[in-house]
């Protein structure tokens, strides 16, 4: 009898000791996010850039990051396949960002350059859970594989700083306009004018329209269709500077968008076919920028069957 009460008091010394925790879900996405970045890094080298960042990532109750400014005092936790430390606390609807800023939590993803407020540039995004409660939905995979996706897109603007990011910074130093330099300017600046948009959406039927094609003969075809148009198109930009603007945020756009599909296709990914896949990248296909830097890369995937393109992603619309 005295044995059965050992043992028992010895199970309720160590349920007390080592108390059975709900593993977070949360964190487990986030360590799925970092994963899928180390994965998309060594097959596409150029994004590899190492910058490093604070990361700022929340869903309705709770921040986790490792940015001691957002969270001074809250929980630990551990992230597999992140050397930083991390951190959860509740956010009561007000984060701090690592700049000292106020962010309410919201349906925004962004990077942020360092600055004199903060030593690291940091990334800000919402998990899936709250994506999903403000209405996300995916046709062919899980959201929480499409918001992976999505954070490849948007995580790859924060390895870009020191590159295409630096000509955005020359750009609105240089800008002799009042429209804010964003990745949607050529279509917040064209968007009303009739002849312009209707050239952009000829150019992107005849270049979407060549990656249906089977015989190479046709798929050429095609593109050389788009790119007659892409040059009257862009003829009616007002300014010289603006074809350089758009070719840039084509190509941050365009690989954003080309990391989506690539993750969604692999077999360590998704898993989806080829059509399926462009079809979750392109989505509600309303966004220019991302619409047109997308089809470009696929193109540029198919005309050269290896790597070595991305490796001069300044000259790929040339």
């Amino acid at each position: 009898m005295n044995k059965e009460v050992s043992l028992i008091f010895l199970l309720l010394l160590l349920i007390s000791c080592n108390p059975h925790q709900e593993v977070d879900k949360e964190v487990q996405t986030i360590e799925k996010f970092l994963r899928a970045w180390k994965f998309m890094s060594i097959k596409v080298p150029v994004i590899d850039n190492k910058i490093d960042v604070d990361y700022v990532f929340f869903n309705e109750k709770y921040v986790y990051s490792t940015s001691t400014l957002t969270i001074n005092n809250g929980e630990e936790i551990q992230i597999d396949s992140s050397f930083k430390k991390w951190y959860k606390r509740e956010h009561h609807n007000k984060i701090i960002l690592p700049d000292g800023e106020q962010f309410v939590p919201m349906t925004a993803l962004f990077t942020a350059p360092k600055s004199v407020n903060n030593k690291l540039p940091f990334f800000v995004m919402p998990l899936p859970s709250f994506l999903e409660k403000d209405g996300l939905k995916s046709k062919h995979t899980s959201v929480e594989n499409l918001v992976t996706a999505i954070f490849l897109h948007e995580f790859s603007h924060s390895q870009q700083l020191e590159t295409l990011g630096k000509k955005v910074n020359e750009f609105e130093k240089q800008k002799t306009f009042e429209t804010e330099i964003s990745d949607n300017l050529i279509q917040d600046l064209y968007e009303k004018d009739k002849e312009y948009k209707e050239l952009f959406e000829q150019e992107i039927f005849y270049l979407y329209g060549s990656l249906d094609k089977v015989s190479n003969t046709e798929f050429q075809n095609n593109i050389k269709l788009g790119k007659e148009i892409f040059k009257k198109r862009q003829d009616l930009l007002a300014e010289k500077k603006l074809k350089e603007i758009d070719a840039v945020f084509l190509t941050m756009e365009g690989l954003g968008q080309y990391l989506m599909y690539l993750w969604l296709i692999d077999t360590k990914g998704a898993g989806l076919e080829n059509t399926k896949a462009i079809e979750e990248v392109r989505r509600s296909k309303t966004k220019w920028s991302q619409e047109e830097g997308f089809v470009f890369f696929l193109i540029n995937q198919r005309l050269h069957n290896n790597k070595e393109w991305l490796k001069s992603l300044n000259t790929i619309f040339e």
